[in-house]
């Protein structure tokens, strides 16, 4: 299968705005080191290519949200909110690698909510 340059460059840019090493990577969707060079080398496996696509948009959201050299940090924080909800202690790397990126837009939601109410 020839390496798709879409998702070759959408690999590239959550490895960069995340700051994460091919591991980081892999560890991220859940595959090998050494899987993630594959993937690089010859491409995102079609059942894979929506995780991909979903968490570069993600990176893309939130790199336009936040001070992009701060990401790193923020995406590996855990996330503390006393008053329940969020992402429940999880940092947003580890949210996505066990369900995805739906927790994140919600908790993301959840803030946008509390700040507008004033709680």
């Amino acid at each position: 299968m020839p390496a798709s340059n879409e998702t070759q460059s959408s690999l590239v840019f959550i490895a960069t705005v995340f700051g994460l090493s091919d591991a980081e990577l892999g560890d991220l969707f859940r595959i090998s080191r050494r899987s993630m060079s594959r993937w690089r080398a010859e491409g995102v496996p079609a059942a894979r290519r929506n995780d991909v696509v979903e968490v570069r948009t993600l990176a893309g959201e939130l790199a336009r949200k936040f001070i992009t050299e701060r990401l790193p940090a923020i995406v590996r924080a855990k996330a503390q909110n006393p008053c329940g909800g969020g992402l429940g202690g999880r940092s947003i790397l580890q949210a996505v690698r066990e369900e995805g990126v739906s927790p994140v837009y919600r908790a993301i939601e959840e803030l946008r909510v509390r700040l507008l109410c004033g709680l």
